[in-house]
């Protein structure tokens, strides 16, 4: 019986093959990598930018995740499904089911401590991200408003969408943004190439 593989199977064959330097930079056109992030740079890597009077201090990154999907098939050799075993990816079937991954920290001046912030409290903070194909047409979107998030947040959205292999380079806009008073915004964008010839590479043996 045939059945999908989760993004992370994908993306762990094609680690194993191209190594760390697949991890995506911003700003780029990446293909076959396990994330896309603004900015670049790893988990420590955020934008920030401070409120009005510097009260609060807004740090934020934003990663497109591709997830890679494929379904399985039977193998017709007989030698191949011993070695390797019954089941192989049916190179075919690949496709795209992508999510949105929002980070953000938020630190607070302790006024009557001159120089120290706490990540306490309550805040209202707004996470968009839109993500548009090579003709500037809109794929999918996220735009979430809450007046009363945690001051440190990771949070991703799938979106229920599949893209197609070799579609073309997609534009990812995003921003964070702390709304009211005291208001800040992080922000930016990146670059995906839809190819999936890391993919097929990988998974083919």
């Amino acid at each position: 019986m045939k059945r999908f593989h989760t993004a992370v199977l994908a993306a762990a064959a094609v680690l194993s093959v191209l190594g760390s330097a697949a991890l995506a930079q911003a700003d780029d056109d990446v293909k076959g990598t396990e994330y896309l992030q603004d900015p670049a740079g790893g988990n420590k890597a955020m934008k920030s930018q401070w409120t009005k009077g510097d009260r609060h201090k807004l740090s934020g990154r934003f990663r497109f995740r591709p997830g890679m999907d494929y379904r399985l098939k039977d193998r017709t050799s007989p030698q191949e499904a011993k070695e390797w075993g019954a089941k192989t990816p049916d190179l075919d079937t690949l496709v795209y089911r992508p999510a949105f991954e929002f980070s953000y920290e938020i630190a607070t001046q302790v006024i009557l401590r001159k120089g120290l912030s706490e990540k306490k409290g309550k805040h209202p903070v707004t996470l968009h991200a839109v993500l548009r194909n090579a003709k500037g047409v809109q794929v999918a979107a996220v735009h979430e408003a809450q007046a009363d998030r945690p001051a440190v947040l990771e949070k991703k959205f799938p979106l229920g969408k599949k893209i197609a292999c070799d579609s073309g380079t997609y534009t990812v806009t995003w921003s964070i943004a702390r709304t009211g008073t005291h208001a800040a915004e992080v922000g930016g964008s990146l670059r995906w190439n839809s190819s999936c010839k890391e993919f097929r590479d990988a998974l083919s043996h």
